[in-house]
């Protein structure tokens, strides 16, 4: 065999090799970088559009009726110059009901902003009987905040 057949041979056969070589492992390396990072976006996102967690609230007052149900009375304030959305009050509600050991079978929550007077009507209820159903309640809102975006965007005054 001629030198250049020798040549060619040793050409072909490791073309055909199977194994890892650096362009392989390159490929797979990148492949398990790319599903790592499509991970952290998706995870990033979950932490950015508020369903990781309630937002900041006090409770004010805590009554229970009974083992069949349990009442909150809940400050919440402006976030960023706008009003609690519908989905956040619902993360506090669905916050609170959980950290309950008494397994009330109901549960009802009315949030206040500040400066409202609780039990004279508050700014959103979440009532949890069957299903969770929360409620802005835009008529009760004060004068200083009519003007604010609510849930749907649009002035709370409309």
């Amino acid at each position: 065999m001629t030198r250049a057949a020798v040549e060619e041979t040793a050409t072909s056969a490791s073309k055909g090799k199977k194994g890892w070589s650096p362009a392989k492992i390159g490929c797979v390396g990148c492949a398990i970088l790319a599903v790592i990072l499509v991970g952290l976006l998706a995870v990033l996102g979950t932490l950015t559009d508020g369903t990781q967690g309630p937002i900041p609230f006090d409770v004010i007052e805590r009554e229970e009726s009974g083992t069949d149900k349990v009442s909150f009375d809940i400050r919440v304030d402006l976030l960023d110059g706008r009003l609690p959305t519908v989905k956040e009050l619902r993360a506090v509600s669905v916050s609170l009901k959980a950290e309950e050991t008494a397994g009330h079978d109901r549960a009802f929550v009315v949030f206040y902003l500040p400066g409202m007077v609780v039990d004279s009507g508050g700014f959103a209820t979440a009532h949890h009987n069957r299903n969770l159903e929360v409620k802005i309640l835009t008529f009760n809102l004060l004068d200083k905040y009519t003007n604010l975006e609510t849930s749907v965007g649009t002035p709370a005054s409309e």
